[in-house]
């Protein structure tokens, strides 16, 4: 069992393109969100071993009877209008609500493929069971007998706010259990791995050098990356040769920023990938990678809490006995020892930090962040 999140630029092809080469090598596939105008919201047959389906809007009766009384509360305050019925009242729960619904299929399937930006809110729901286990407790001591007590008289003495009732508090445990077994799966290096695609441009890979950094921190793993639309070097001898030069410099800052993850380079395509018989034309490009596998299950950053401060860990293997130098700008620190350089995004924790002492141990980086004064 295989759940794998596509997420970056052009993450949608790199998804297909891939479940297209699962099928192919025999593994059962199913791919979400994709094939649209073919798709219902069960599971249809592509080709041999390839299946696809149309999450659309989750029908979640549990979240409908939290729902309901969550807009009747929005009416007690006086939250009237267009907005209250049409904007989600919580933030990200229309993703949260698909992902349960991807989770029903896991076990029915060899892979589960898989492309989405995960919102900020739900990444951090995902990465702190403890919190949800926290309201669960919450939950279980108001379904109490006193509860039921006093709940009628709240609507009295409040002026019409009305607290969830039973079936509302039983919906309720029921989200948070689903939510926790959710948990459980996501932060599974075996099961659940997440690969970043990107385009060889300088602002895409800003954004993706922070989006790996906040996955690592929040405990996902990220097993690879993917870059599309890499420009073939027979345009070294044509008019795009300057474009050339400039997409492998932003390819050396890509190694710079990701090594050690794999990464697989995706050419540029001399088709448009629009249907399923161009994805198949091009789905051997993978060669002989495995993408049912776990390609990588290290994690390449993390940071840890010290006494002076924090100390970011880079996986990082030491070829030279040549000095660290750190250079920081703005929210990112270039890495140089001899030729090797790591292009590394600060999290928040760590921009307003001095940075300390460096030094290897165990093929690892060490780099400590302090309050001290440089």
């Amino acid at each position: 069992m295989r759940l794998i999140i596509y997420t970056g630029k052009g993450k949608s092809s790199m998804a297909v393109l891939s479940a297209v080469n699962l099928a192919k090598r025999g593994y059962k596939t199913l791919i979400i969100n994709e094939f649209s105008n073919e798709l219902t919201n069960c599971p249809v047959s592509i080709e041999t071993s390839l299946w696809a389906l149309d999450i659309g809007e989750v029908n979640n009766n549990d979240w409908n009877k939290i729902n309901d009384w969550l807009r009747k509360t929005t009416k007690w305050q006086s939250l009237n209008g267009i907005s209250t019925s049409e904007i989600p009242i919580i933030p990200g729960i229309n993703q949260l609500l698909s992902l349960l619904e991807v989770k029903k299929y896991l076990s029915d399937f060899d892979v589960v493929i898989y492309s989405c930006d995960l919102a900020g809110e739900v990444a951090r729901l995902l990465c702190y069971p403890e919190l949800l286990k926290y309201w669960s407790d919450k939950i279980d001591k108001s379904n109490s007998y006193i509860y039921k007590m006093v709940r009628p008289l709240t609507k009295v003495f409040s002026g019409g706010l009305e607290l969830p009732d039973s079936s509302v508090i039983t919906s309720g445990e029921k989200l948070i259990k689903e939510v926790i077994e959710l948990q459980k799966i996501i932060l599974n290096p075996e099961v659940t791995t997440f690969r970043l695609v990107l385009y060889p441009e300088k602002k895409v890979l800003h954004k993706l050098r922070k989006k790996l950094m906040y996955l690592l921190m929040m405990g996902f793993t990220v097993d690879c990356v993917m870059i599309n639309k890499v420009l073939p070097d027979e345009l070294k001898q044509s008019f795009l040769s300057d474009w050339l030069t400039e997409q492998e410099n932003i390819l050396d800052d890509i190694y710079a920023s990701f090594s050690p993850l794999p990464i697989l380079k995706i050419p540029l395509f001399e088709i448009k990938l629009n249907n399923l018989e161009s994805y198949q034309l091009k789905s051997h490009l993978f060669h002989d990678t495995d993408l049912a596998k776990v390609l990588f299950s290290d994690r390449i950053y993390s940071v840890n809490k010290d006494i002076n401060g924090y100390i970011l860990i880079h996986k990082f293997r030491q070829i030279s006995d040549e000095p660290i130098n750190l250079n920081r700008n703005g929210n990112e620190l270039t890495i140089e020892i001899g030729n090797e350089k790591r292009l590394v995004y600060l999290p928040k924790l760590l921009q307003n930090k001095t940075i300390g002492e460096a030094y290897f141990q165990n093929d690892e980086l060490f780099i400590e962040f302090t309050d001290k004064l440089p």
